[in-house]
């Protein structure tokens, strides 16, 4: 069941355990750096076992960074040919590093959804993603940062546990939908010695390039803010040629750290994001273009994967609407994708995760039996 390898130093305690050695040790991507037993939110009842883990991957400039996540592994004895896999990424939670959910205080929907497939015989890693938990910068929605952390953690996790096996699948939800797009596309080339069966997306945030666009001149007020200067400090930081102090003004600039400091749910709660329009922050004819140009680049939507793909998305979705996803199923189709693609009735961004395993689970048995409706999607 949960027999461990040992390839691994057992990592310090407390938050030591989010702070690499330095320098880091020359290393593979997704080889591991220290693990120890996970206790805390982000265990999932029911496994045989819940691992912390501190593994290698290459951020979007090529570096060699330490990213946090968890394993957790099913009870009984691995079918033949091992162990398969669930990469979960997870919606946006912030970038300060307590906003990472093996940092998090409490569980959420996640753990409870996750603890399904543990039970179905997946193991199932989570990622923390690059720069959240482990110290520097996020790079929120950069495409290829995000398939390095999904995919190398599945690697990580087959060098601590042998009964893993090759085969697995890439899923998110909201940022992580983007994730799993983007896994969908990258994840095979990545670690070729794993073999990616398939993605599924859960309302992933897609065609932003036109909405950066537009914020110079937005007027309006939105609660979003904080996670719109998320992004954009984000995807920022994957282009040297982006300088945000010819972008945003003073008084935006002197509020970015505290974007490091605090989770999402609170800055969407402060008055002086909530009170100020996108114009508000930007510098007068700032130019913006190459900022949206670096959110096309980063754009889901403009994948080619050589996987089949699921996307789930509500029509109640409040954060990530409906019609942006079907125009992103549009361009996923017309690019020669196996997309499937529902719209769920009444759900909500939270509630197409849970309110659709049967959904899930159909088609993730369908693609691993290699049946040809499932495997070819449904596009028109």
């Amino acid at each position: 069941m949960g027999a461990r390898a040992d390839p691994a130093t057992e990592g310090p305690p407390g938050t030591a355990f989010y702070s690499p050695p330095s320098p880091l040790p020359s290393a593979t991507h997704g080889d591991v750096i220290w693990s120890r037993p996970l206790g805390g939110a982000t265990r999932i009842d029911g496994a045989a076992t819940n691992t912390l883990v501190l593994y290698h991957t290459v951020a979007p400039n090529g570096r060699d960074v330490a990213v946090s996540g968890a394993i957790a592994i099913p009870k009984g004895d691995a079918p033949p040919g091992g162990w398969p896999v669930i990469s979960w990424a997870h919606g946006t939670t912030g970038n300060a590093p307590q906003c990472a959910p093996t940092r998090a205080g409490a569980a959420d929907f996640e753990q409870s959804y996750l603890a399904g497939w543990v039970a179905r015989g997946y193991a199932v890693v989570q990622t923390d993603y690059e720069g959240q938990g482990t110290p520097g910068l996020h790079p929120y929605l950069v495409g290829s940062a995000a398939a390095h952390d999904v995919t190398d953690i599945v690697r990580a996790a087959r060098a601590l546990y042998p009964a893993i096996g090759e085969r697995w699948f890439a899923f998110g939800h909201s940022e992580g939908g983007s994730a799993a797009l983007f896994t969908a596309m990258l994840g095979q080339f990545w670690a070729p010695e794993l073999t990616l069966e398939g993605a599924v997306s859960f309302a992933p945030p897609t065609h932003l390039a036109p909405f950066i666009y537009s914020l110079p001149e937005r007027g309006d007020v939105t609660q979003s803010l904080p996670l719109i200067l998320d992004m954009i400090e984000g995807v920022a930081s994957s282009d040297p040629a982006i300088d945000l102090s010819d972008l945003l003004t003073h008084d935006a600039l002197s509020r970015l750290p505290d974007l490091q400091q605090r989770c999402i749910d609170s800055l969407i709660d402060d008055k002086y994001w909530t009170s100020l329009p996108p114009s508000f922050v930007f510098k007068s004819k700032a130019n913006i273009r190459p900022l949206a140009l670096d959110f096309l680049k980063n754009d889901a939507n403009r994948i080619v994967a050589r996987v089949p793909i699921l996307l789930l998305q509500g029509d109640a979705d409040e954060i990530v609407s409906a019609p942006n996803t079907e125009r992103a199923r549009t361009d996923l189709c017309t690019s020669g994708n196996a997309l499937t693609f529902y719209l769920l009735r009444g759900k909500t961004h939270g509630t197409v995760v849970t309110d659709s395993v049967d959904t899930q689970r159909r088609w993730v048995a369908g693609v691993t039996a290699g049946t040809s409706a499932i495997v070819k999607g449904n596009c028109p």
